[in-house]
């Protein structure tokens, strides 16, 4: 049975079949107010994918852009990078990354996809790790969409009105107009990247930062307003020090150590939070 189809059933007997589909969703990225309805889930998904899109540009794109010399705004608008054959390819080799379909992945899967180190670099998620993590967070909106447009929550789920134009008629509808959205919402978004110069900059930046190991790891997802994704060096290295401090929690000097580490990790939050 699909991981969707199982969730089915569980709303089918569910007391609040809206608080049974966000509870599946916050199980991945705990971040999603319990308030999101439908369309905050699918401006989530799409999220996911264009900042993936981004990572990508910065990762392999950045390489491919020619930029004439003492470049700003108005050079941007004369070098007309979004028409470049090549900065043409490598938006459609991106957009062919982007498998947009009805998902199988359970909810702990899609959990397990935001550590796995094949999911993630130091640039962020992969294309396909963001798609398949979309397509999860898209089923589940399609759920919820099925909900909010029934009267009767005890009936099977989800059951929507007559088809109209305006009405996805059924699931595979649905992701069939997600599949057309989210390319060009990705190819407006790429091509927006080569023509600001601030955004551009910073890509480039970022680009050399990694490959030249000044910038720390950073990837993840970003789940809630202010959250920053936490690096797979970083969580690493805070795994081996909770480990170890569990370790020597376990001796009188133990606990005493694992409270100075308290200490500290508190003293560093504080310092980070004021700038200094």
């Amino acid at each position: 049975m699909r991981p969707l189809d199982a969730l089915r059933d569980r709303l089918d007997g569910a007391g609040s079949a809206r608080a049974a589909v966000i509870s599946d969703v916050r199980e991945v990225l705990p971040g999603i107010p319990r308030s999101a309805d439908a369309q905050r889930l699918i401006r989530h998904a799409h999220r996911l994918v264009l900042e993936a899109a981004c990572h990508e540009f910065a990762r392999e794109g950045t390489p491919l852009v020619d930029l004439p010399d003492g470049w700003g705004r108005a050079e941007l608008r004369s070098a007309d990078i979004p028409a470049d054959p090549g900065f043409t390819a490598f938006v459609e080799d991106v957009i062919a990354a982007l498998h947009i379909a009805p998902s199988d992945l359970a909810a702990d899967d899609a959990a397990a996809l935001l550590t796995s180190s094949y999911a993630a670099d130091d640039y962020g998620l992969s294309l396909e790790a963001s798609a398949d993590l979309a397509c999860f967070i898209l089923s589940r909106a399609w759920l919820l969409e099925g909900i909010e447009r029934t009267q009767a929550l005890e009936a099977p789920l989800p059951q929507l009105p007559a088809h109209s134009a305006e009405v996805p008629h059924d699931e595979q509808e649905f992701f069939a107009a997600q599949a057309e959205q989210i390319p060009a919402l990705v190819r407006e978004r790429l091509q927006r990247l080569v023509s600001a110069p601030l955004e551009l900059r910073r890509a480039l930046e970022r680009h050399e930062q990694i490959e030249s190991g000044q910038l720390a790891a950073r990837h993840g997802v970003t789940s809630g307003v202010g959250e920053e994704p936490i690096s797979r060096s970083l969580r690493e290295d805070l795994t081996g020090r909770a480990q170890e401090a569990l370790r020597r929690a376990r001796s009188d000097a133990g606990r005493t150590a694992a409270a100075l580490l308290r200490e500290s990790a508190e003293r560093a939050a504080r310092h980070r939070r004021s700038g200094r």
